[in-house]
């Protein structure tokens, strides 16, 4: 093991007594492993950078080692086995969620207007 001297913002001095004896645990299974709900959002932004048709956006998905590890979380929630830390990284989950969500449903009622609106100009035509 090594020893590091920190500074710290004040703000963090919670958390850290928090941690007590743990605290050299918990920061160095945050540096083994990153926060999947930052991965999420970089993926969600990757996609939408693609500039993905409408039927991609309604198909969208996180990828399999996120949503497994989302599921993970909820499942150490349901038992009421979660740590502070992976508390955050649910609410993240679910922020991203909520997003996504959002951005489908809003694609949906594009295409139903583009549906609508291709329909009518058939219907003129025929």
């Amino acid at each position: 093991m090594i020893t590091v001297t920190l500074d710290l913002p004040e703000d963090v001095a919670p958390q850290i007594e928090a941690a007590g004896d743990d605290l050299a645990h918990v920061v160095a299974e945050k540096l083994r492993h990153p926060v999947f709900s930052t991965q999420v959002f970089e993926q969600i932004v990757d996609f939408l950078a693609g500039n993905p048709t409408p039927e991609q956006i309604q198909a969208f998905k996180a990828s399999t080692e996120i949503q497994k590890r989302a599921g993970e979380l909820a499942m150490k929630e349901r038992a009421g086995v979660i740590s502070p830390e992976e508390i955050t990284e649910l609410e993240g989950f679910l922020k991203a969620e909520r997003f996504v969500r959002q951005m489908k449903s809003k694609n949906y009622l594009f295409l139903k207007a583009l549906q609508i609106s291709t329909h009518n100009d058939t219907s003129r035509t025929s």
